[in-house]
C-alpha cells in the first residue's frame, strides 16, 4: 500500500535498505569493551561471601541466559544497580561465566570445569540467589 492507502503499482521498485554487515560484530565488541572497562553496569554480582562485586549488564545477562532473564525480570527497575549475591561462587569462576556470556568464547577445559561447577552449585545451593538494590 502507498502512503495514501492505495495499492502499490506493480512496477514500483522495492525500497532500498541500508545494511551494515558488521553491525552485530561491532555491537558485540562494544558490549565486551564496556564490560571489561566496568562501564554503565546495572548489575553487581557479589561472590565469595562479598569479597568483590563483579559488574555486569542486565541486558546481556538476560539475553544470554533464560535463568538470568527470569530472575532479573522479577526485579523492579531501580535507580541503581541490582545486586545478586552468590556467596558460594568463586570470583574466578564467575568471571569465566561472564566471559562466556559476553564473548561466546572460553577454553574448552575451562568450560567443562564451569559446567561441572554449575551442576554442583545447583545441587548444593539450598536457596535462590539473594537480590538487593
Amino acid at each position: 500500500m502507498q502512503a495514501g492507502g492505495g495499492p502499490v503499482p506493480a512496477d514500483t521498485p522495492p525500497p532500498r535498505l541500508l545494511m551494515n554487515d558488521l553491525h552485530s560484530e561491532h555491537l558485540a565488541a562494544e558490549l565486551v569493551s564496556w564490560w571489561r572497562l566496568e562501564r554503565q553496569a546495572d548489575v553487581l554480582i557479589v561472590v565469595e561471601h562479598g569479597r568483590r562485586p563483579l559488574p555486569a549488564h542486565r541486558l546481556v545477562l538476560a539475553a544470554a541466559s533464560r535463568l538470568a532473564r527470569r530472575l532479573l525480570a522479577e526485579q523492579p527497575a531501580a535507580s541503581g544497580p541490582v545486586t545478586i549475591h552468590l556467596p558460594e561462587v568463586r570470583a574466578a569462576e564467575m568471571r569465566l561465566l561472564l566471559q562466556l556470556l559476553y564473548t561466546g568464547r572460553a577454553a574448552a577445559a575451562q568450560v567443562t570445569h564451569l559446567i561441572l561447577l554449575i551442576g554442583n552449585t545447583h545441587n548444593t545451593v539450598k536457596t535462590r540467589p539473594h537480590f538487593g538494590v
